[in-house]
């Protein structure tokens, strides 16, 4: 199902040659959609060959009226040969069952497998069994509550950080430089991790604030929720956001960072003894503030001082 793409003016386009000259991405939700639309914005369709593969036709039919893919189908290409970069971009469980099917169908040196998920201890030990040489761990550090295609935007992954995690002995380091040139090439910021560091990272940043925004709205839930949230504030404001994700995501990341996830619990619930019988001295009130902004200040500061990834590009 080629088309031309209605979208964009393709005469805009810079340019400039991509390190693959193919990508499948398999899951065409918020972060494969969004991840193929910021591809299809940086190169014109006759510099990289874009294929979105979905089993629910509705929203193949989406991406092909948003222009952001030559390709949309419902099944696995027969092969991944040439210059290609396959990405799993469904849930975690997903993902690992559908890697032995997409590994089954590599052929070539030229090939590189990655995904898109969370935790990634589990996937990259697997990858580095099924594709010793063409499998890098990927997660992109961005989302939103909203999932499907029909949120996905370009804007999502722009300027955003990708963590690249492959086997401690993944070899084919040409690979992964042309990975992190593609990513560059797109507007993203690759970073190099191992994936215990990763899944250990990800358990403070992201998966433990997921978890308290959920805990805080189960425990709103049990106080008429609807009288208390009649006096919401901005402060409230991005628990609720976080609280609307979905289960079916975020169930697999606890399964398979559950480890990670205790010692983090262990921790939390330290610090909110420690809260709890100090609330009345205002010296470790004060202190605790004191940590927080330190925290926020050196946190902007960073943001400020990163480099626009960009290469060649008048923004």
């Amino acid at each position: 199902m080629s088309f031309p793409s209605p979208a964009f003016d393709e005469s805009q386009f810079l340019a400039i040659p991509s390190p693959f000259e193919r990508v499948t991405i398999i899951g065409a939700g918020l972060i494969g959609g969004s991840f193929a639309w910021l591809m299809r914005e940086r190169f014109a369709s006759e510099k990289l060959h874009i294929t979105l593969v979905d089993k629910d036709e509705k929203t193949l039919q989406l991406a092909l009226r948003k222009g952001i893919a030559n390709v949309a189908q419902q099944s696995l290409p027969d092969a991944f040969e040439g210059s290609h970069l396959v990405v799993l971009a469904t849930h975690l469980d997903s993902n690992e069952a559908l890697l032995p099917e997409v590994a089954k169908r590599v052929q070539g040196n030229d090939v590189l497998v990655s995904d898109i998920g969370s935790v990634k201890r589990g996937i990259v030990d697997l990858g580095f069994e099924l594709l010793p040489n063409a499998f890098i761990g990927g997660h992109p550090m961005a989302g939103r509550e909203k999932q499907g295609i029909e949120h996905a935007s370009s804007l999502l992954f722009f300027q955003k950080r990708f963590l690249l995690t492959p086997h401690p002995d993944f070899t084919e380091i040409r690979l992964l430089n042309q990975f992190k040139a593609f990513l560059e090439l797109i507007g993203m910021v690759p970073v190099v991790l191992d994936a215990p560091h990763h899944d250990e990272a990800m358990a403070y940043v992201s998966h433990l604030p997921q978890l308290y925004a959920v805990l805080l709205t189960n425990l709103i839930a049990q106080h008429k929720p609807g009288h208390l949230l009649a006096f919401h504030g901005g402060g409230i404001d991005d628990q609720l956001r976080l609280a609307a994700s979905p289960a079916a995501m975020w169930v697999p990341v606890y399964e398979r960072n559950a480890d990670n996830m205790e010692a983090v619990l262990d921790e939390m619930i330290r610090l909110l003894q420690e809260m709890r019988a100090g609330m009345k001295d205002n010296d470790a009130v004060r202190a605790w503030f004191e940590t927080s902004n330190t925290i926020h200040t050196a946190y902007q500061q960073l943001k400020q001082q990163q480099v626009h990834p960009l290469k060649n590009t008048l923004i």
